[in-house]
C-alpha cells in the first residue's frame, strides 16, 4: 500500500512540475517604432523581453520595468540543423512588423509585433 501512495505522490509532482512555466530572458531590446497589440500601444523604447513556455506553447512577454506590457504568442518552427542558441530582432520590410527571432538548438520561435503606420 505504501508502494502505491508514494507512486501517486510521484506523478501528481511530476504533473505540477511540468505545469510550471520555463523563462529564458531575451535581455534588452529596443522596439525601433510604436507597436500596437490588441488595445495597448507601445512607444518606441527599450523593453525586457523573456520567452516563456506554458501549456505547450511559447510567448513573448515585454516589460517595461516590471509592468507586464503584452504577452505575443510566439510562432515555433523546427530548425532544420542544430546551432547554438540566438536571439535576433528586425524591422521586416514596409516597416508594418517588428519581429524577435529566438533561435534554439532544434526549433526557431518568432514573435510578430504589429506596427500601426
Amino acid at each position: 500500500m505504501k508502494i502505491k501512495i508514494n507512486f501517486l505522490v510521484a506523478l501528481i509532482l511530476i504533473f505540477s512540475l511540468s505545469l510550471i512555466s520555463q523563462e529564458i530572458s531575451l535581455g534588452t531590446l529596443h522596439f525601433p517604432m510604436e507597436v500596437k497589440h490588441g488595445e495597448k500601444i507601445l512607444k518606441p523604447g527599450n523593453y525586457r523581453v523573456v520567452l516563456i513556455e506554458k501549456e505547450e506553447n511559447y510567448y513573448f512577454q515585454v516589460f517595461k520595468g516590471k509592468d507586464l506590457r503584452i504577452e505575443e504568442l510566439g510562432i515555433v518552427i523546427p530548425r532544420e540543423r542544430k546551432g547554438p542558441f540566438k536571439v535576433v530582432s528586425e524591422t521586416l520590410k514596409g516597416n508594418d512588423y517588428f519581429r524577435i527571432k529566438v533561435y534554439r538548438e532544434d526549433k526557431i520561435i518568432l514573435g510578430y509585433f504589429y506596427s500601426p503606420k
